[in-house]
């Protein structure tokens, strides 16, 4: 005989389950606020979906606000913009068919998420964060224009912020004194103001040599600051001359640590790339601190706590032509904590794989490596976000940013890669 049918009957969920809700918003606000700004960041979208008061309590500004009085709140990992390489020929790069990305993702509960996108894509900008916001000086935009033309501004007077707790960016544009350059370095001073050193405008023989400081949180006024003589740059002779990435910074102690000096020309081995610049702002000084164990150039790094990383980068083989640089997998640690008699560098654990183009950021205690390619004559982009071991002595898979796939660029050639000269920070996000 044919089995009895009976109609499906709905789900029911345990008593407490149902009334542990209904219990929760018996609460007074206060009380039940103080319940909400415990729930993660990441289900805070949710959240706002139970119902008409949870939404109410939950709102945007006022949840930052509890959770910041509570001690609450959570710090994401920052990354967007950078461009996608590709190549026509493998000898040739083609500038066209790499544009900046407008795409912003934050790194939250062990996934990356999106966040609102930047109004103008850009790439090579230096990233600081400012109280709880990620602030991209500079940087390079290729634009297209209707007729097709295709036209590339490298260092850009402008300064694009990012709020991850507003999810929203602003920009500031031709900030007084602010001289537009992108691939330098930077960082915060002791005073709070944010310090701009180095990098190109233009082309690689257009190179500034300045030190610019922003007043204090102020985005939109900029001074001048003392330069060491190790920034005054000789004229470039070739190609070899790079400064993308070419030097790191960093304070600690009231005291700047900038490693290592940009190369001059790497065939006459000009310009001290192993040397530590380090200056005092109690005493306006500069003076030489340890060199490296080798020479690099390119790396990417951070000073983290007490210690100063220099990841990755370019290094030269034993003939010191251009031809013969290879991207390196070398670590490089400093403890500037030491005393001056003592402070050396030491060898870290190597990276994966050698590495340059690539950005490195502290990050709840961590040091993570984000993008970059390797390979002499090819471009790979995809293989490596990665961070540190909590004892330092290891590398670990993070969870890789999302990647282009299956779309078009603009001369209509698809590509899946990942991404080089990343805008990244790790921010407080509410």
């Amino acid at each position: 005989t044919a089995p009895e049918l009976r109609p499906a009957l709905r789900p029911q969920q345990p008593r407490r389950a149902r009334n542990s809700m209904a219990n929760l918003l018996r609460l007074r606000d206060d009380a039940l606020l103080q319940c909400f700004v415990r729930v993660p960041y990441a289900y805070h979208d949710a959240l706002r979906c139970v119902c008409r008061r949870a939404r109410t309590l939950a709102a945007r500004e006022q949840m930052q606000k509890a959770r910041r009085a509570a001690g609450w709140t959570e710090t994401a990992l920052i990354a967007g913009g950078g461009s996608f390489f590709y190549l026509d020929k493998l000898e040739a790069l083609d500038l066209e068919n790499c544009p900046e990305e407008t795409e912003t993702f934050a790194l939250l509960s062990g996934r990356w998420r999106r966040m609102a996108p930047m109004p103008v894509g850009r790439c090579g900008s230096s990233t600081v964060t400012v109280g709880d916001e990620m602030w991209c000086l500079g940087g390079c935009v290729t634009t297209r224009a209707a007729d097709g033309n295709v036209s590339s501004v490298s260092g850009i007077d402008e300064v694009a912020i990012f709020s991850p707790s507003q999810n929203a960016w602003r920009l500031v544009s031709d900030p007084e004194g602010f001289h537009g350059r992108n691939f330098s370095a930077t960082c915060r001073t002791p005073s709070g103001d944010v310090i701009l050193i180095g990098g190109r405008r233009g082309g690689l023989n257009s190179l500034i040599s300045s030190i610019q400081a922003s007043a204090g949180d102020d985005p939109t006024s900029w001074r001048d600051m003392p330069t060491s003589s190790n920034f005054e740059l000789a004229e470039p002779t070739s190609r070899a001359f790079l400064t993308p990435n070419s030097f790191q910074v960093g304070v600690f102690d009231n005291q700047l640590f900038v490693a290592p000096h940009p190369a001059i020309d790497l065939r006459s081995n000009r310009g001290a790339v192993q040397d530590t610049s380090i200056y005092d702002f109690a005493t306006g000084a500069w003076r030489a601190g340890p060199r490296l164990p080798r020479h690099v150039f390119m790396p990417a790094g951070v000073l983290h706590g007490s210690m100063f990383y220099l990841i990755g980068g370019m290094r030269q083989q034993d003939s010191a032509e251009w031809t013969e640089t290879v991207p390196a997998a070398d670590v490089f640690v400093l403890d500037v904590s030491l005393p001056r008699e003592r402070a050396v560098w030491r060898m870290g654990p190597e990276l994966p794989s050698p590495r340059y183009g690539h950005q490195v950021v502290a990050h709840q205690g961590r040091v993570y490596v984000l993008g970059g390619h390797s390979h002499k004559g090819a471009w790979d982009t995809e293989c490596l976000n990665i961070r540190l071991s909590a004892d330092g002595s290891a590398w670990e898979e993070v969870p890789q940013l999302p990647s282009i796939s299956s779309e078009e660029n603009w001369h209509g050639a698809s590509y899946n890669a990942g991404r080089v000269d990343l805008l990244v920070a790790s921010v407080p996000i509410g």
